[in-house]
């Protein structure tokens, strides 16, 4: 058979390998692209052709990784093929050689690893030192065809394309006259889970969202002509947010189920609404199917186990989690992504690539990280991207593309509690905040008994979860409070401040329910005052960015929230005081003229967090709490809703702290009273969220009869 040049855009350009944008980087050779060809027909021996030119002088190692699938079929094992050339020089062009054995039909995928030493620089930490060169390979009647990166649009709402498979079972499949002799009902039920296997300790698999599933039903194993569900759109998901999938439709046929393939392939294509992968192209599909065998269906097909296995997990990874953080940032945030490239029916997403440097980063549009100048954003994975840096760069691109600027400085390093500078602070103080915010968000939503992969391989609690990356109520006890650190310049100040800003009482995790402090501030409203640290002149409304982001608040907010904010910021930025503390938002009332009991809740947050994962044992984590010195009783006769203030009331009863019941013996008359509790410490009262109403009833002779929110009481004779 035949085989052909695979022509495949490779962006392999040196990177910045810095935790931000910023470092200059530079590469160590230019890779061409890759050729295949056919070598022996009889065996289906390949020979995959490399081609590069130094840039500089030094060592050179490319390792050759097949699939499992690939290497399965020809029963070889996993080991890698290597190739080394030392003492090369700057500006010289080698050229190496594989051979691949590849199978007849389909749509397959593998990748050459690169490593370089330089000669005589081994001082010079930034430069591309390590690479990946992906071969991507579509096969169709024994030649190599150009790959297609695009959904396809053709929904399914028809039978397969009928291939002439059987032509001698022609006249036994029609009539005598070529009318059919019968008809079939055919109705497909097929449902399964795209998922890949996390190389991170937890072990386990992980389902990718977002991702179409298409069926290859017309016997060509050609991935461009499968098919999708009817109804599928761009802005609609295939897999759901942990990788799920089901097709359930019927169409009435001249032939039985089986006359068209005696098999369906299930193809998985990448593209996702959130990232498109820099290094496979917009769209591009895994090199991964399963297949159901229908050779005796004739009507019926159904399979609820066809799960996709064999997606790698630095891709998987990488969808997963950038899809879920921009669905945080629609869901919570209020805020779309516009993207600086909008591909893919119109949608925006993020180009992310995997490069095996010394950390983790994001480069905006229009920015030269590491020799690498494009129009668009773009994340740059040194590894298997966790959850945790995954939700971090993303918090960094949406900054960006809300506000159009990213503020930084050229440092060496940061980390949560070390003094940087106010812009370090407050930039990686955000992607720390988005980062522990996502967390919180789909803790609340699926409530988990295992994390989310975080950022590091090595196995424990503190690896795992990242603690103070992802508990920031836990992490306000772990920030420097020496009277000489400024912590505007310290990013972790940054990131509890604006996580305390958003939290609330919902349950985040399982059995941590409460809070340390009283504001609970919208996403989009937080997000929208990114962009107002600056003035309309385009000057800091302060001396460092994070207090500039207080002011903004302030000028946005009444006077109760303005009172609460600065209260939190003088006790985590200032180290001045303490943040207003929790307050109850349920409050119920019963009781007659003479006495009326009152019961809240407490929703200060605990001060230990135990969750026990799995059987794997247990995190342990100390919370930061602002706990209420008490709780104030206010009351006044109501003649209207409730405004959610204190106006009108009067301070009727005080209460100690961890208290939540209070009698109010105080004879009063007929009419409607509200009540309000709210909890206080030395910085004031919390805002408000509690309030009750009980009527007092009067009779006839003016007696009074009560009624309170869920009963009645019988009138007095």
């Amino acid at each position: 058979m035949k085989r052909s040049l695979i022509l495949i855009v490779l962006l392999l350009i040196g990177m910045s390998s810095s935790l931000f944008a910023g470092f200059p980087v530079r590469s160590t050779l230019q890779i061409q692209e890759p050729e295949v060809r056919m070598v022996d027909e009889a065996t289906n021996k390949s020979e995959l052709t490399i081609k590069a030119t130094m840039l500089m002088a030094g060592d050179l190692t490319f390792r050759l990784r097949m699939p499992s699938p690939i290497l399965e079929l020809y029963n070889n094992d996993q080991t890698i093929t290597e190739i080394s050339r030392y003492g090369l020089l700057d500006s010289q062009e080698i050229e190496e050689r594989f051979a691949v054995y590849l199978p007849d039909n389909g749509h397959f995928g593998f990748f050459v690893a690169y490593s370089f030493e330089p000669s005589g620089m081994d001082s010079e930490a930034n430069l591309v030192k390590h690479g990946i060169i992906p071969v991507y390979v579509t096969i169709r009647d024994g030649d190599i065809v150009p790959r297609n990166f695009l959904r396809p649009d053709t929904t399914y709402t028809r039978a397969p394309i009928v291939v002439n498979r059987f032509p001698e079972e022609e006249s036994s499949v029609r009539g005598a006259e070529g009318t059919f002799d019968q008809t079939y009902n055919i109705r497909v039920r097929i449902s399964g889970r795209v998922q890949y296997q996390t190389s991170l300790p937890l072990n386990t698999a992980l389902g990718v969202p977002n991702v179409g599933v298409f069926l290859d039903w017309d016997y060509d194993n050609d991935p461009r002509t499968v098919y999708h569900p009817s109804g599928y759109s761009d802005d609609v998901p295939v897999t759901d947010m942990n990788g799920r999938y089901e097709f359930d439709f019927s169409f009435v046929s001249d032939y039985p189920a089986h006359h068209y393939s005696s098999k369906i392939r299930v193809y998985v294509n990448s593209t996702n609404d959130a990232a498109f992968d820099g290094d496979s192209g917009i769209g591009a599909q895994f090199s991964v199917y399963t297949y159901i065998d229908i050779s005796n269906e004739t009507e019926n097909i159904n399979s609820n186990t066809s799960d996709i296995y064999g997606i790698d997990p630095i891709r998987g990874s990488a969808l997963r989690y950038l899809y879920r953080a921009r669905q945080f940032s629609i869901d919570e945030l209020g805020y779309t992504p516009v993207g600086d490239e909008v591909v893919g029916g119109g949608l925006s997403k993020i180009r992310y690539y995997i490069r095996p440097l010394r950390g983790s980063f994001f480069c905006p549009a229009k920015t030269n990280c590491g020799g690498q100048d494009l129009n668009v954003s773009r994340i740059v994975f040194d590894k298997e991207p966790g959850a945790g840096i995954a939700y971090h760069e993303y918090g960094h691109f949406i900054e960006f593309d809300k506000v159009g600027v990213q503020v930084y400085d050229d440092i060496d390093n940061h980390s949560f509690t070390m003094k940087t500078t106010d812009k370090v602070a407050w930039t990686e103080g955000w992607a720390e905040f988005y980062s522990a915010a996502c967390h919180m968000f789909w803790y609340a939503k699926e409530l988990p008994n295992l994390p989310e992969p975080a950022l590091s391989r090595s196995w424990g609690p503190k690896s795992i979860f990242e603690v103070s990356y992802q508990f920031l109520d836990h992490s306000q006890a772990i920030l420097p409070n020496m009277a000489t650190t400024d912590r505007t310049k310290i990013e972790g100040a940054v990131a509890c401040f604006l996580h305390s800003l958003w939290d609330d009482v919902t349950l985040r995790a399982p059995r941590y329910k409460g809070d340390n402090d009283d504001l609970s501030l919208p996403g989009s409203f937080l997000l929208e005052r990114v962009r107002e640290r600056w003035n309309a002149l385009g000057i800091l409304r302060a001396s460092s960015h994070i207090e500039s982001y207080k002011e903004a608040l302030l000028g946005s907010l009444d006077s109760e929230k303005d009172a609460s904010v600065t209260a939190l910021y003088n006790s985590l930025v200032l180290r001045n005081g303490s943040a207003k503390p929790a307050t109850c938002d349920l409050l119920s009332v019963s009781g007659n003229h003479e006495s009326r009991s009152l019961s809240w809740n407490d929703n200060t947050a605990p001060n230990r967090l135990d969750w026990n994962y799995a059987g794997k044992g247990y995190m342990k984590l100390d919370i930061e709490e602002n706990n209420e010195q008490g709780f104030r009783i206010y009351r006044k006769q109501a003649d209207s809703s409730w405004d959610g203030t204190l106006t009108g009331y009067t301070h009727v009863g005080t209460v100690g702290s961890n208290i939540i019941t209070w009698v109010d013996k105080t004879n009063l008359t007929g009419g409607t009273y509200s009540y309000v509790v709210t909890s206080y410490n030395a910085s004031g009262n919390a805002l408000p969220r509690a309030e009750a109403s009980i009527t007092l009833l009067v009779s006839a002779n003016r007696r009074p009869v009560l009624t309170g929110p869920t009963e009645a009481w019988a009138k007095e004779g």
